[in-house]
């Protein structure tokens, strides 16, 4: 593999960071203490969903989009199914997105 560029290692770390976040909240799900959901809210999620569904959907995505980071293949950075490629804007604020509007429609 080859070693990530700046803004790819940093876009690793948001990643990471966010997955972190989720697992707390996950964690806090099973200790029976309160907190917000509304900033889960990512493409494809269910927002009728229980928390915990919720929370585990956001953090597998979070992990795919990881693995595709790290995979260096070509496929991050890309809709899953159409292939449009991301803005730098669009990867910079939700490195871990998957679908492009278009798609997740």
């Amino acid at each position: 593999m080859a070693p990530l560029n700046e803004t790819m290692q940093k876009r690793l770390s948001a990643i990471g960071a966010k997955g972190w976040d989720i697992a707390e909240r996950l964690a806090k799900l099973k200790a029976n203490k309160h907190f917000d959901l509304s900033d889960i809210d990512g493409p494809n999620l269910d927002l009728s969903a229980p928390k915990e569904e919720r929370l585990r959907a956001f953090l597998d995505m979070i992990e795919r989009s990881r693995t595709r980071l790290l995979a260096d293949d070509g496929s991050y950075g890309y809709c899953l199914s159409c292939t449009h490629a991301f803005t730098e804007i669009e990867l910079n604020e939700m490195p871990w997105i998957e679908y492009c509007s278009k798609c997740q429609d």
